[in-house]
């Protein structure tokens, strides 16, 4: 004789006795392949509207990069003096010349 605690697995593993087995739609398959076998295409106005769209941002690039303005020499002195680094101070701190 089983345990108590056990029979309730019994009793699921027994509950599907006397069901219908399901049987799909014989024309399920068919819809879905015919849905699956559809070519999608992409209309001459969404082909333009990228086109257009590519362009607009290649007009924007070339723009931006004509408008950079970058210093054409860089010497020793103006690199210190835009990020206020020096490296020789005259303040005489230690008492010292």
């Amino acid at each position: 004789m089983k345990e108590e605690k056990n029979i309730w697995i019994d009793s699921v593993m027994n509950s599907h006795v006397g069901r219908e087995v399901l049987v799909p739609d014989s024309s399920l398959f068919d819809r879905i392949i015919l849905q699956t076998t559809k070519v999608k295409t992409i209309s001459l106005r969404q082909m333009g509207m990228v086109g257009i769209a590519a362009s607009v941002l290649l007009l924007i690039n070339v723009i931006a990069l004509q408008n950079i303005n970058t210093p054409t020499t860089w010497n020793a002195s103006d690199i210190a003096y835009e990020n206020e680094v020096q490296l020789i101070s005259d303040y005489n701190l230690y008492g010292y010349e």
